[in-house]
């Protein structure tokens, strides 16, 4: 199992309450650079909600 630090534009308090909020399961990906757009479109295409925290 990979371990790395990561700080969220939210602040950890923030991205974590939301990730909650929202249903986050323990599952969970970290892709390089800015992928919003390509996971937005996916979710679109599958009918799948799309929240951003």
């Amino acid at each position: 199992m990979p371990y790395f630090h990561f700080k969220p534009e939210t602040g950890v308090r923030s991205a974590l309450n939301g990730w909650l909020k929202n249903g986050g399961t323990h599952h969970e990906c970290f892709n390089i650079g800015d992928q919003t757009k390509r996971w937005n479109l996916l979710c679109e295409m599958l009918g799948i909600e799309y929240v951003e925290v």
